[in-house]
């Protein structure tokens, strides 16, 4: 399955539909409701406890590496692609 995320507690695992059709490539998970994750695709998608949407995207497709320094995210791929995010403090909720 694609863009399955799955989420556990040391007892119980519980996937996630991170709605989307292409392959997670990496993950950052900062709290339960601020979880980024890259796909196959070039999305940089993001779940903020009500929902996930695409942030951003790479035009030359695969993103593969994820992290998060100091509240910006950063994500890199194909053609030496290098993505800088940063969140607006709106809390999106969609």
């Amino acid at each position: 399955m694609s863009g399955l995320v799955l989420r556990g507690d040391a007892e119980v695992w519980e996937e996630i539909d991170a709605k989307t059709e292409s392959n997670i490539s990496g993950i950052v998970a900062l709290t339960e409701e601020d979880v980024w994750v890259t796909t196959e695709a070039g999305h940089l998608r993001h779940f903020n406890g009500g929902g996930w949407r695409t942030e951003a995207f790479s035009a030359f497709g695969f993103l593969s590496a994820l992290c998060v320094v100091d509240g910006t995210v950063w994500a890199c791929g194909a053609g030496g692609v290098v993505l800088q995010h940063r969140p607006d403090d709106g809390g999106n909720k969609d």
